[in-house]
């Protein structure tokens, strides 16, 4: 599921921020990796099982009766820039996470296209400002505008 979420939130921010801002690159990956172009970076920082969907009961007789890996991935979705930011960059970066956000209001269901069907919820998810600078000190960069998302998988049936 992490490399399924990895492409859907990097084809989300294409599709979406890509088209607010021309020229934006996308990268997922650790903040301390993403290149020096005007663009958007998503760091997985965080992965913890689901609980209430972790038992349900089995299809039929022998069966164990666990669901399928139910796990939540906490993102940081983060505006980065070279060495030397065209004037506007910190304007155009704003608009870029503002248009990633909205099509995650929008569209909080994203269909990754892949054979197994495969369906994302993602969300915005709050970090308080502690957190947040937790976050920016482990990495060797400096902080930037970031917001929290949060992906999870769904059932066939939640997306109908």
């Amino acid at each position: 599921m992490i490399e399924t979420a990895h492409r859907a939130l990097a084809h989300l921010t294409a599709t979406s921020a890509g088209v607010a801002v021309p020229g934006l690159t996308v990268s997922v990956g650790p903040p301390d990796l993403a290149d020096a172009t005007l663009g958007l970076n998503w760091f997985l920082y965080g992965v913890r099982p689901v609980e209430t969907t972790r038992i349900r009961p089995g299809p039929g007789p022998g069966r164990d009766g666990l669901a399928p890996l139910a796990i939540e991935l906490r993102y940081l979705l983060s505006a980065h820039h070279g060495a030397a930011p065209p004037p506007d960059h910190a304007v155009r970066l704003a608009v870029a996470i503002e248009a990633v956000l909205q099509a995650v209001h929008d569209r909080p269901i994203v269909t990754t296209g892949d054979a197994a069907g495969t369906a994302l919820r993602v969300e915005h998810d709050s970090l308080d400002a502690d957190s947040l600078g937790r976050l920016w000190l482990a990495t060797t960069v400096p902080a930037r505008t970031a917001v929290a998302v949060r992906v999870t998988s769904v059932t066939p049936a939640a997306t109908a």
